[in-house]
């Protein structure tokens, strides 16, 4: 656990995952009650293969199929789940895996803010940019959604506003359980990283 110095009562925790390979992920949430009053919560995610797929097209600038467009600013979203028992995660998931028996929070389904994913991201409250960093915001309002009493527990990255089964996910990733109630807002990072061995 890190405090930082730059805030009297903010935990920070971040989570490398598999760090022996070229790209790694971090993720950063923000939980927030008051613009003072912050905590960051930890999490880890898994690129699929779908999502390994997504970022070769994306190198090579070719155009994404439907529904498959995880980089577009206006139509790429994340959403969070609260299964009863946090749902593993694993390279070959789809939505099916993600929803787990009609756990995803539908109010939490939400494009990106305006600006993201960029790279080298300026955001303050974003712990894990740099300049070979590719960073996903979506924010979430008091009025978005509240999990209703059970604990999020997942969350994916997908480009759909009314998935299926079959819908493909970029990443799919688990988080310390939480409650987001009426009057909380959230700040979701996640942050790829592109990195040597």
């Amino acid at each position: 656990m890190h405090v930082d110095p730059k805030y009297s009562a903010m935990q920070k925790l971040k989570y490398f995952i598999r760090p022996d390979l070229p790209l790694s992920f971090k993720l950063d949430l923000i939980k927030k009650r008051t613009a003072t009053a912050k905590k960051w919560i930890i999490g880890m995610n898994q690129i699929t293969n779908d999502g390994e797929i997504a970022y070769a097209q994306e190198g090579a600038s070719e155009a994404p199929v439907v529904n498959e467009d995880f980089f577009a600013p206006a139509a790429s979203r994340m959403q969070l789940a609260n299964p009863a028992v946090q749902t593993a995660i694993a390279a070959t998931d789809t939505w099916l895996q993600f929803d787990n028996t009609a756990k995803a929070i539908a109010g939490s389904n939400k494009v990106y803010d305006a600006t993201y994913p960029n790279r080298n991201d300026a955001d303050g409250d974003n712990t894990g940019s740099g300049v070979d960093i590719l960073s996903f915001l979506t924010s979430y309002t008091t009025g978005d959604f509240n999990d209703g009493g059970v604990t999020i527990k997942n969350f994916a990255i997908l480009d759909n506003g009314t998935p299926v089964n079959a819908s493909k996910l970029l990443t799919h990733g688990q988080i310390t359980p939480f409650n987001k109630t009426a009057t909380d807002t959230l700040k979701f990072f996640i942050n790829h990283e592109m990195r040597r061995v």
